[in-house]
């Protein structure tokens, strides 16, 4: 079995990663230049945004909509209102 090596760069990224703000690594990851905010980082099969928070993948929509009303109440479904592609 083979160990995961990780390379300087990796390392130097989670450190920012936990101590960089997430406000602050959320939208420098958004291209709001346009009518629509486009997600410019990682995103999953079905073409969803998504950022790592606490090891955990996060919908980027979901993290954007705390970010800028606060906690999403109980059965409130968040989606986007405009689909690319």
């Amino acid at each position: 079995m083979t160990g995961y090596k990780q390379t300087p760069d990796h390392i130097e990224k989670r450190r920012l990663a936990m101590t960089t703000p997430l406000s602050e690594r959320f939208w420098e990851k958004v291209d709001a230049s346009g009518d629509c905010w486009i997600w410019t980082a990682s995103v999953t099969k079905l073409g969803y945004g998504q950022i790592n928070i606490h090891g955990r993948p996060i919908g980027a929509h979901r993290v954007a909509y705390e970010l800028l009303v606060g906690p999403i109440p109980e059965g409130l479904v968040i989606d986007h209102l405009k689909q690319i592609g």
